[in-house]
């Protein structure tokens, strides 16, 4: 191929490469235990937030729910989307 067009670039696979770019963003990023315990003390420490977190329950038509904080002992915590909520 380059010989038939020497400007041609040739990059490999772009799956491939998408592939290493996301493995080295994920090793940056901190354990998934601690994000689900900060997003629970995001919300649960402000009166405001909780009250958003609720009224964008409402906006989407959802069941009201709850979250609880995970922790290591609580394996029913993490469920198919990262944490469950209760009611």
């Amino acid at each position: 191929m380059e010989k038939e067009q020497p400007s041609i670039y040739l990059s490999g696979c772009s799956l491939h490469l998408v592939h290493i770019a996301a493995k080295k963003a994920a090793e940056c990023l901190p354990p998934v235990d601690d994000i689900l315990v900060d997003i629970y003390y995001y919300f649960n420490k402000s009166d405001k937030r909780k009250s958003e977190f609720k009224e964008m329950q409402e906006l989407c038509d959802l069941e009201q729910r709850r979250m609880i904080k995970h922790v290591c002992t609580r394996w029913l915590s993490i469920g198919r989307y990262g944490f469950n909520y209760i009611k």
